[in-house]
């Protein structure tokens, strides 16, 4: 098990869909590609969320959402397009889109609004997070990790924050009560993963960046 969360994106642009794809993987995801919405439509993959270009050869972006739609199936849906006109944006949301972004891509916004999607369809599942009560992390079966005071305060913000991308340097503002190298965030985050491994698909490690929790 890779862990990592994958998306499938469906694109024409080859370019376009290498570079988005090297880029989304850069932030921990992993990325199935189809070049057209007839064979994404006749493999029937599996991802957490639906990247979705308009401008597709034989079968175009609305018409897959319609037929994602009539087999009621639930999986978020992002529209990507060059496309701006509000006909455009209200007809695809109309038709199913959870969003819609506007090409050229805004990275940082994507990222902010793929992880806004995954957490909401996590927390609609009626699943319980796992929660830190007195520097112990107890998961919704009811094990319980010990930690340091440094940990639970770590986790506890983490998982207050899901889908939130926190730079090392932010994390150890909020945690430590002393000045500290913020590169001490990764040893925390190791020895988090260790005392509870299924951290280890939840708390992921953007490059350049920081760490984000995903439920």
């Amino acid at each position: 098990m890779t862990g990592k969360l994958k998306i499938i994106l469906v694109e024409d642009d080859i370019s376009f869909a290498e570079l988005l794809s090297q880029r989304l993987e850069e932030f921990g995801f992993l990325i199935e590609h189809y070049e057209d919405g007839a064979s994404f439509l006749d493999l029937k993959p599996e991802g957490r969320l639906i990247l979705l270009d308009l401008m597709l050869p034989n079968l175009d972006g609305f018409r897959v959402l319609e037929i994602l739609r009539h087999r009621k199936d639930k999986t978020p849906v992002i529209v990507i397009s060059a496309r701006s006109s509000e006909e455009d944006v209200v007809k695809a949301l109309e038709l199913g889109a959870a969003d819609y972004v506007f090409k050229p891509i805004r990275m940082k916004e994507l990222i902010a609004r793929i992880n806004r999607l995954l957490v909401q369809e996590t927390n609609d599942d009626g699943t319980t997070k796992p929660m830190v009560e007195n520097d112990f992390l107890v998961t919704p079966e009811g094990e319980r990790v010990q930690l340091t005071v440094t940990e639970a305060r770590l986790i506890q913000l983490l998982i207050e924050n899901p889908g939130q991308v926190f730079t090392r340097e932010e994390l150890i503002e909020s945690i430590s009560d002393k000045a500290e190298n913020p590169k001490v965030i990764d040893v925390h985050i190791h020895n988090l993963k260790k005392k509870a491994p299924w951290l280890k698909e939840r708390i992921r490690a953007i490059r350049a960046l920081g760490y984000v929790y995903q439920p």
